[in-house]
């Protein structure tokens, strides 16, 4: 599984031109979906959390690209057959010898009920490869909304110069592995946090509601300039606009 750290990881090297790659891994059921179940054949009774799904109709499925692909093939009320790993906690991979056939038929997505769905919720089984290892620290940041900050941070330590330049900056937002920075919770908690913390600089998602931005600047007082931003690119300019250097890869 990756989180905020190996994406920001993943999006600051990709950033930088390094060599890393992001890896899809086994299809693993994380929770199953009962709302809208068909009464026969449901994945949501014929499945259980923790099994691993390496088969759709005989063919090998071994992440969901391969999965996805079959499925276009289907439609709502198929009745299919899938081949599936049980869970093990003692094991470190699944063991194929202990495979086992299910019969499922497919539901409804519940936002397009055209689409077909087997009826669970995968778990995040992707991998990160790095050129080298990194530590970044958590001390006062944490959780998805980190994202964009600990990419930021990420490249400034990797980078000669200073991306802050003298401004004291600080930063909230998710981050996709395409350097897309999205919306997050509690943004006026998040300002008073900054306000207090005596930032000058807070960049937020632009993804943010009138409202909740509305709010945000009230917490954060005049003193601290919110600018949004869609993109990790749009965030390295609003540094460099408040007196940030551009980025400079550290010679090897």
């Amino acid at each position: 599984m990756i989180g905020a750290k190996q994406v920001a990881e993943y999006v600051a090297m990709k950033k930088l031109g390094l060599d890393v790659e992001i890896s899809m891994g086994r299809v693993v059921i994380e929770e199953l979906v009962c709302d809208g179940a068909p009464q026969k054949n449901a994945a949501c009774t014929t499945l259980d959390v923790g099994e691993t799904i390496t088969h759709f109709n005989g063919i090998a499925t071994p992440t969901l690209a391969e999965l996805a692909q079959e499925m276009k093939t289907h439609k709502v009320g198929d009745t299919v057959e899938l081949t599936v790993i049980p869970y093990d906690a003692t094991a470190t991979t699944p063991d194929t010898q202990k495979a086992e056939k299910r019969t499922v038929q497919l539901m409804a997505n519940v936002n397009d009920p055209t689409r077909p769905i087997i009826g669970f919720t995968p778990a995040d089984t992707r991998t990160v490869s790095l050129p080298f290892e990194v530590d970044i620290s958590t001390t006062d940041i944490g959780g998805p909304s980190a994202g964009l900050a600990f990419t930021l941070a990420l490249l400034d330590e990797l980078t000669k110069g200073n991306l802050m330049g003298k401004t004291r900056v600080a930063a909230t937002g998710t981050m996709s592995q395409d350097g897309s920075v999205g919306a997050i919770g509690a943004l006026e908690q998040k300002a008073v946090a900054v306000r207090d913390a005596g930032a000058d600089l807070f960049i937020v998602p632009a993804g943010q509601s009138a409202d909740e931005m509305k709010s945000a600047r009230q917490a954060a007082g005049s003193g601290v300039e919110i600018v949004q931003v869609k993109s990790l690119d749009e965030a390295l300019a609003v540094l460099r606009s408040h007196g940030g250097e551009a980025l400079r890869a550290t010679s090897a």
